[in-house]
């Protein structure tokens, strides 16, 4: 596939009008020239408050997006399973996409900003798409900035044919009410769109460094089953890191052992894949940052027995 746009042999590029966006936004509640500016010594990780999120948002989430850039676009060639499942489930039709935790969207507006952006340039054809977005985040605040630019971009999608109606909503994986309430809508959404893409992003300082796994293993659990269907797949992308090669992903393909009839992984790699590269800024400074992934991607499909 022709990749130009995204990728020039040296560094990536996010898609353009989802960096217009990121920008009018930035400017808009004053973040702008921070952004510009030096980053934190410290990645911020984001959080509940609405500080902990203007920090994220105004320094990281552009390198949120520059992750799931890579391996969807997969310029190397390292993730080619997980850039193939999602381009084949953002083809075309109907399609359920639950991005949890969603933060400000990083991840589904950079896979629907990215297809819209091939179509445009007929890398891809232009086959109707009606998504059913379902957005789940314990930060009000993130979610927010991530309907921002949801709206911001919509034009954009729908000028190449994605139709994109969205349910954002408060989801913490260690509450059993809100775990209940986030399948319910699961549920109720695959009336319609029966095809589920399940999108979990930079979860991993929750599960991992914060030592949350075991807490939140009945809530992922459930949310596992409620994805599962007759053609249903999840892609997982976190940095690439010991703890996610060696830790999470270990973790979550034990759970998914003990959830053989729902899910199981594509291509039997525990560890997933990696890619790493360097990214343009999309605010006009010139300057590229370094950005590493992690991807896991699996089926989502029941296994009946046979009767």
């Amino acid at each position: 596939m022709e990749i130009g746009q995204f990728w020039d042999g040296e560094r990536l590029s996010i898609p353009e009008r989802l960096g217009a966006a990121y920008a009018a936004v930035l400017d808009k509640h004053g973040f702008l020239n921070d952004a510009k500016g030096p980053r934190p010594d410290e990645a911020p990780v984001g959080g509940v408050t609405q500080e902990q999120t203007d920090k994220h948002f105004t320094h990281a989430f552009d390198g949120s997006v520059a992750r799931v850039e890579l391996i969807l676009v997969n310029p190397r060639g390292e993730t080619s399973v997980s850039s193939t499942l999602l381009y084949q489930f953002l083809a075309g039709g109907s399609l359920c996409l639950v991005d949890v935790p969603s933060g400000a969207g990083a991840g589904a507006l950079t896979l629907l900003a990215s297809i819209a952006e091939l179509r445009a340039s007929e890398v891809l054809p232009r086959q109707p798409l009606e998504v059913r977005l379902l957005w789940g985040e314990i930060s009000q605040p993130a979610l927010n900035y991530g309907l921002e630019l949801l709206n911001k971009i919509n034009p954009v999608l729908e000028e190449q044919a994605i139709f994109v109606s969205v349910d954002s909503f408060r989801w913490d994986v260690l509450d059993d009410v809100s775990n209940v309430e986030l399948v319910q809508k699961i549920a109720q959404a695959k009336l319609k769109f029966p095809q589920v893409l399940l999108l979990v992003c930079n979860f991993s300082g929750f599960l991992e460094r914060q030592g949350k796994w075991k807490a939140a293993n009945e809530g992922l659990g459930l949310l596992v089953r409620f994805c599962s269907g007759d053609m249903n797949a999840g892609v997982w992308i976190e940095p690439d890191q010991k703890a996610v090669s060696k830790g999470l992903f270990g973790k979550l393909s034990k759970l998914f052992r003990e959830l053989l009839e729902f899910a199981r992984l594509v291509d039997g790699d525990e560890e997933g894949a990696a890619s790493s590269a360097r990214f343009a800024c999309p605010l006009g400074t010139g300057r590229t940052h370094r950005v590493n992934a992690r991807a896991l991607p699996f089926e989502l499909a029941i296994k009946r027995e046979k009767e």
